[in-house]
């Protein structure tokens, strides 16, 4: 079985080191690997992954050039890297473009990290622009540790931004808001232009929840959040929810390969 790991993170080597113990002080948990993009597709191969996203977050926007140019130097055969802007910059718009011209697969958006609320109307010309250029818009959702006390994605915020934006194709992280599952099988089941990714799930959620949202929402993506969950763990929670070959086929790789047109 075919696995693609949709939510993975690699960082520029000269600074992986630090990004790493920088983040691994914030949220107390070791790392699983170094970060480093070579490292970490020999780390995918002995987990038996396939293929996978890496996703990078613009916090300012004198990021934008340089980032760009790191995702797109990442692509590859089995590598299918995001690009990211800063939403409430000037420059956002025309990043994106330059995201499309560079031939990343989507935009990936941390609102706790970039300081926006998500259904924030100053953001609604991005989102506009990533469904003109038919981009999907990776948010992470529900809780961070960046921002323990304000939850910048919700499941009802992001509902309505689906609402909004129809024709948007929306990737909610963290099976639609990490530690907002109730929230999840309230507000997102069911969107039509809503996925999901499993990533950070393994020891934290509910077997029977994750498998009931699963199941009721079946627009699933297999994720880790590599290198802060192992892929190979979270692959075989996955397994273990007794969700059908069919279903793991899809989850694995099959709802991948038909977002991303690959």
């Amino acid at each position: 079985m075919k696995i693609i790991d949709f939510h993975t993170h690699t960082y520029p080597d000269k600074i992986a080191q630090s990004a790493i113990l920088k983040l691994e002080s914030i949220i107390n948990a070791k790392s699983y690997c170094s970060g480093k993009y070579l490292d970490t597709i020999v780390q995918m191969r002995n987990w038996g992954i396939d293929g996978f996203v890496p996703l990078n977050i613009v916090t300012n926007p004198s990021q934008h050039k340089a980032s760009i140019e790191y995702s797109a130097s990442l692509k590859a055969k089995n590598v299918f890297p995001f690009g990211s802007v800063y939403p409430l910059s000037l420059e956002a718009i025309p990043a994106l473009d330059d995201i499309k011209s560079a031939g990343l697969f989507g935009v990936k958006l941390h609102p706790d990290y970039q300081g926006f609320m998500v259904d924030d109307e100053a953001v609604f010309p991005v989102y506009e622009r990533c469904e003109a250029l038919g981009l999907p818009i990776i948010f992470h959702s529900g809780f961070d540790f960046i921002s323990p006390n304000l939850v910048h994605c919700s499941p009802q915020s992001l509902a309505k931004v689906a609402d909004i934006f129809p024709n948007l194709t929306i990737i909610a992280a963290h099976l639609g808001g990490y530690r907002r599952w109730d929230d999840v099988e309230k507000y997102l089941v069911g969107k039509e232009n809503v996925w999901f990714d499993t990533a950070l799930l393994y020891g934290i959620i509910e077997r029977a929840q994750a498998r009931r949202i699963i199941i009721a929402h079946k627009k699933v993506l297999f994720g880790s959040d590599c290198p802060w969950h192992s892929p190979k763990e979270e692959a075989a929670f996955i397994r273990s929810l007794s969700l059908g070959e069919e279903l793991l086929d899809k989850i694995f790789s099959e709802n991948a390969i038909k977002l991303l047109n690959i």
